[in-house]
């Protein structure tokens, strides 16, 4: 075992206590560095892992003593596997269990193109911190600097490399890992701005892929409109962010009515058309209620 705590400049105590972790436990090594993110960070802790695995841990979470137990079994006990994943359990402010996400609780093998399809049905499992990854495949792919939602990117170039590897994914049916959801502070707390590199993450992928992987950027373009939408109607309840509503990520005007028209739910059509040409009717909750009933109804 190998425990790398990245002290990513931090200005209260926490250097002194890696240090301390460090000298009780030979397993223990710590990096100081100028404060960069969270990409900075562990792109310096994936530089010096030496194991054959490698795992992610973020500071104000924490995890099962046997999480990565089970983790490693899913590669002990089956050939050919480059990522194992376990389920999730949300916490709230006071550190009880808020939601959990169970993915069905099933152990799943996955080739690397239906783990890019899992990856785009919903942005809840792109996490890399329940995950186990083969050291050598996580080491290709750094994470990009400057950008929140560093793990939207990062997953979907490993399922890249699986498929160039002949590897599969495998989902492990085991709650082992605590998210603290409601933390002051933490990056998924940024609101918008996290929602606007997550897009364009799906946008540079699309781009990406359109030539050399059509079914995957068929899948992620499905993703990167819902989410549009998604972010759109937040956009539209905060004042604050309203003026954002034709930023190049999360402008509606770029994606063409018949695509919606032909590939999303009813909610989402009615959703896109609402923000896309009288976003103040979003403003209106009972509006907004009564358009969706009578959408219902007559499409």
């Amino acid at each position: 075992l190998e425990i790398i705590l990245v002290d990513d400049g931090s200005p209260d105590n926490c250097p002194a206590m890696c240090d301390e972790y460090a000298a009780r436990d030979s397993r223990v090594k710590v990096i100081h560095k100028k404060n960069g993110g969270l990409s900075s960070a562990r792109n310096a802790g994936m530089e010096i892992a030496g194991g054959e695995y490698m795992g992610f841990v973020d500071s104000d979470d924490w995890i099962a003593l046997d999480m990565y137990e089970h983790l490693l079994n899913g590669f002990l006990q089956n050939d050919g596997i480059g990522v194992t994943s376990i389920s999730i359990n949300c916490m709230d402010e006071n550190g009880n269990k808020n939601w959990a996400k169970s993915d069905d609780l099933l152990k799943r093998r996955l080739t690397a193109s239906e783990w890019v399809r899992q990856l785009s049905e919903t942005s809840s499992r792109y996490n890399c911190w329940n995950r186990l990854y083969l050291t050598r495949l996580a080491k290709k792919v750094p994470f990009t600097y400057g950008k929140f939602a560093q793990d939207v990117k990062f997953n979907f170039q490993i399922a890249e490399v699986l498929e160039e590897s002949n590897l599969s994914y495998m989902d492990l049916p085991f709650f082992g890992y605590y998210y603290n959801r409601y933390r002051p502070g933490n990056i998924s707390n940024l609101g918008i701005w996290q929602d606007i590199d997550a897009l364009s993450h799906y946008i540079a992928l699309c781009e990406q892929w359109k030539d050399s992987r059509p079914k995957w950027e068929k899948w992620v373009l499905k993703r990167r409109v819902q989410f549009s939408i998604d972010a759109n109607s937040r956009i539209q309840l905060n004042p604050e962010w309203r003026h954002l509503r034709h930023k190049k990520e999360l402008d509606l005007r770029q994606i063409p009515n018949r695509y919606v028209l032909t590939n999303l739910s009813k909610h989402f059509i009615l959703s896109f058309f609402i923000l896309k040409y009288i976003p103040v009717l979003w403003r209106i909750g009972k509006v907004r209620r009564v358009a969706a009933d009578l959408l219902m109804r007559y499409i």
